[in-house]
């Protein structure tokens, strides 16, 4: 098995809230991370998969259907206000961990049947990232 990892950058806006909460314990609860208009980020993400070498391409995936895939992930967020334009975070908080398992889930399925996905790092800025991966049994 070799292993594989693209590294893409999108942007998009988000505003830490859960919306059951009052104005004063969203505030209590976020800080910062909790304004009326929200804040953006220009968001990196490497996607690692892992397969075998096929020996005609001398490639694991052809890095074109890779960063297509990849895409048509990321054109759900990018750009956008998460918590107005996401549907999946209109009742749950955008945080760093909940993006990333929205991406996650959906790359999964992408990938199904072509590679394995062996995990996805989101980093939020330089010195804040999160990783998602299958457990192991």
């Amino acid at each position: 098995m070799t292993r594989l990892v693209r590294s893409v950058y999108f942007e998009c806006l988000h505003r830490y809230e859960n919306p059951k909460w009052s104005a004063e314990e969203n505030q209590k609860v976020f800080g910062a991370c909790y304004t009326p208009h929200g804040h953006g980020h220009t968001y990196k993400m490497e996607v690692c998969v892992s397969g075998p070498i096929d020996p005609v391409t001398g490639m694991v995936i052809n890095l074109k259907e890779l960063d297509e895939e990849i895409n048509k992930v990321i054109a759900g967020v990018a750009g956008k206000h998460l918590n107005f334009e996401v549907a999946e975070f209109r009742d749950s908080v955008p945080t760093t961990e909940n993006l990333l398992n929205y991406l996650y889930e959906r790359l999964k399925l992408q990938f199904k049947d072509k590679v394995y996905l062996e995990k996805v790092r989101l980093y939020e800025n330089t010195d804040l990232w999160v990783d998602q991966f299958e457990a192991a049994t």
